[in-house]
């Protein structure tokens, strides 16, 4: 299975591309390129052969499939960062915890200003 996106396809490959996804026919696409049906036919053709699919119902299932895959990884990252924050506020928390209760030792307070510091500089 041919993947899409990583694909190098021309701009005008990129336009037939969607309009096939919207379910353009030769005729249609044929008017947008102002050009023959023969032509966009020649040039499906063409597109296909590049993504290694057979007709239009391969080429939409793949990409199809490949856009539910990418969102997928989307997600997946989005829920990484959504972890990462809240490991990073629970430790902010115990940072700020740490600060009140050492607020009359000096050198301890201005550790965990520091620990604060650092931890505030990594998130944003």
């Amino acid at each position: 299975m041919s993947n899409v996106f990583n694909q190098d396809l021309s701009i005008e490959q990129l336009k037939i591309a969607k309009s096939i996804l919207k379910g353009k026919t030769h005729a249609q696409i044929a008017y947008e390129l102002n050009c023959s049906t023969s032509s966009v036919a020649y040039k499906i053709n063409n597109l296909f052969e590049k993504l290694n699919v057979k007709n239009r119902a391969e080429f939409t299932t793949i990409v199809i499939s490949q856009i539910i895959k990418n969102n997928k990884e989307m997600i997946n990252s989005q829920k990484e960062l959504i972890r990462k924050y809240e490991k990073e506020k629970k430790n902010l928390k115990s940072i700020i915890a740490n600060l009140l209760t050492s607020k009359n030792d000096n050198s301890n307070y201005q550790f965990w200003c520091d620990k604060a510091k650092i931890l505030l500089d990594s998130m944003f």
